[in-house]
Formats: C-alpha cells, sequence, structure tokens
C-alpha cells in the first residue's frame, strides 16, 4: 500500500517538473524553478524508498547471511516499512514546504494588444487588406470570384468537358 503512495507521489513530480507549474491551494500556485525543485523532490519519493530497500537488504545479507537464508526476515519487513514510510514523509514534506515558501497568487493570461487599435491582436491575412475591417470580409476565401470585374467571363471549370 505504501509503495503504490510512493508511485503516485513521484509521477505527480514529474508532472510539475515536466510542467513546470503546481496549485498549492485554490488561489496559490508555484510556477518556474521552484516548481521544478518541488516536482524533483516529489519525483524522488519512489527511487529513494528503493534505494533505502536495496542497503537494507544488502546490511541484512553481509551481516547475517543464514538468517536471510532460513527466512526469518520479519524484522527486515518492519525496517523496510519504516524505510518506506520515513521517506513518504521527508519528500512530502519537502515538497510541499518548497511549494508553499515560493507560492504567489494565480497569475493571470496576458493579453496580447494592439498598439494601434487596443483590439486583442490578430494576425493579418495579406498586406494590401491594412485599410479595411477584417470583421466584414468572408472568412474563406473564394478564389477571388468577388474581386473579379464585371466584363470578365467565370472560370473555367476543371474539366473541359462540362459544358455551361
Amino acid at each position: 500500500m505504501c509503495c503504490i503512495g510512493e508511485i503516485v507521489i513521484s509521477i505527480f513530480g514529474l508532472v510539475i517538473l515536466i510542467t513546470g507549474k503546481m496549485a498549492v491551494s485554490g488561489s496559490r500556485y508555484v510556477y518556474g524553478v521552484p516548481a521544478r525543485v518541488a516536482g524533483a523532490i516529489l519525483a524522488a519519493t519512489f527511487p529513494l524508498a528503493l534505494g533505502g530497500g536495496f542497503v537494507l537488504g544488502f546490511y541484512v545479507a553481509l551481516n547475517d547471511p543464514k538468517a536471510a537464508q532460513a527466512g526469518n526476515l520479519g524484522s527486515l519487513q518492519m525496517m523496510g516499512l519504516v524505510i518506506d514510510i520515513a521517506v513518504v514523509v521527508v519528500c512530502l514534506g519537502g515538497g510541499l514546504g518548497v511549494a508553499f515558501a515560493y507560492s504567489e497568487p494565480k497569475r493571470k493570461p496576458k493579453l496580447n494588444l494592439d498598439d494601434a487599435y487596443d483590439e486583442p491582436f490578430r494576425s493579418r491575412r495579406r498586406d494590401d487588406r491594412d485599410d479595411r475591417d477584417y470583421r466584414d470580409e468572408p472568412r474563406r476565401d473564394d478564389g477571388g470570384i468577388t474581386d473579379r470585374p464585371d466584363d470578365m467571363p467565370p472560370p473555367r471549370p476543371p474539366d473541359d468537358r462540362i459544358q455551361d
């Protein structure tokens, strides 16, 4: 059961490490390097617990090999559980401590305003339409049919066998 908690905390830490932001509370967040440090501490939970278990197993095998071969390992399981719980508490406390220490109010997204009109910036489709209002134009390009002079014939169909 403790191993499931270690895995969940490590995955949560990896997500924080990759994204670089963490929600500490409903209105407080951590961004950037402090969030990545907290994520690294949380991500280290499972590897540290696994390493502690290996070190404990090697120590028992080197000091009392007959007990290890006989399967009398009741105290070893209790020590492994104590190591797992200690690693979870230390890593969770350290990661959340860093996150709380560097938390700040939630950042509001910045609006990218066009200097000339103070409207949200929209990329322009063509340079020759600078003086027109884009909201009056159709969204799709109709192939220039509406820009054709009146005396010009309609465009040819794609196949010569089709007649008007």
